[in-house]
């Protein structure tokens, strides 16, 4: 009855991690869940949730860091 789905637990947390930065809660997990990700797939929308979690903790010398990453891998991925 139901399609199998393949668990990603990239996906999996790339969007707790991006549901916490908007809410502003539980970043200390939102952290640990995208650097898993990152770790696993380091793609140009995984930096850039990254970024935003630690923009949201105050971390503003490593987000950008990680947005910029992010823009030079989606540049990439582009062109």
């Amino acid at each position: 009855i139901f399609p199998q789905v393949e668990f990603r637990p990239t996906f999996a947390n790339n969007s707790f991690a991006y549901a916490a930065a908007l809410s502003n809660t539980r970043l200390d997990e939102a952290e640990k869940a995208i650097n898993l990700a990152v770790s696993v797939q380091p793609s140009s929308a995984l930096y850039d949730t990254r970024a935003w979690v630690l923009y949201r903790q105050g971390k503003y010398p490593e987000a950008l860091v990680d947005i910029q990453t992010a823009l030079r891998k989606l540049y990439r991925d582009i062109t």
